[in-house]
């Protein structure tokens, strides 16, 4: 007796004894094992797909995460405050820009008197940007210049003006608030952007 692809043949030579009835019950049972060992081994052959094969039809692929690319910040531009004042001689809402001497000391007058000593800036390299909120009733009304952003080929003044709410406390005093800031020098046109935020 011999297996062969997991079968048994009986092998049987001319004048040999016959098979016993007992060992015909162990060959049915061994030839029956072989047969469900080589049913199973060919199904779990056949469910396991190769490396790197593609995905069963209806099965879904997770792609790998994408890394979102920041967008470009705004640059700003740095100043210093000439005057912040809320004593301004500029009774009328305005605002300026100024890139010489001589514009420069008359805006100054304008805003500060002739007796107001005029801050230094150079022109070389500077320009004042200047804003005027007019004449208000009340201390609660402000106007300042909070940021300037550059880009597009233009300078955006961020500026902040303040209101009274129904429950603010003001001193009752006619005001003109007034912020003016020098700032590297640019021959970019000047936008402004205001925000006004109300005083509780």
């Amino acid at each position: 007796m011999r297996v062969s692809a997991g079968f048994f043949i009986l092998e049987e030579a001319i004048g040999q004894a016959p098979v016993r009835k007992d060992d015909m019950s162990t060959l049915r049972g061994m030839m029956l094992a072989a047969l469900v060992g080589a049913t199973l081994a060919g199904c779990s052959k056949n469910d396991q797909p190769g490396a790197g094969a593609p995905a069963a039809s209806g099965q879904t692929q997770t792609a790998p995460p994408q890394t979102a690319t920041p967008a470009a910040a705004v640059p700003g531009q740095s100043f210093r405050s000439l005057d912040a004042s809320r004593n301004s001689r500029v009774q009328t809402p305005r605002e300026a820009v100024v890139r010489d001497a001589a514009a420069w000391a008359a805006l100054w007058a304008e805003h500060a008197g002739p007796e107001g000593a005029l801050p230094s800036v150079d022109f070389g390299t500077e320009m004042v940007i200047a804003i005027f909120a007019g004449s208000k009733p009340n201390g609660c009304y402000t106007s300042t210049i909070e940021a300037i952003r550059a880009g597009d080929g233009k300078l955006t003044v961020q500026r902040v003006d303040t209101v009274p709410g129904p429950d603010a406390v003001c001193t009752m005093m006619m005001t003109s608030a007034a912020h003016l800031v020098a700032l590297e020098r640019s021959d970019a046109a000047v936008e402004y952007s205001i925000e006004t935020r109300t005083l509780k």
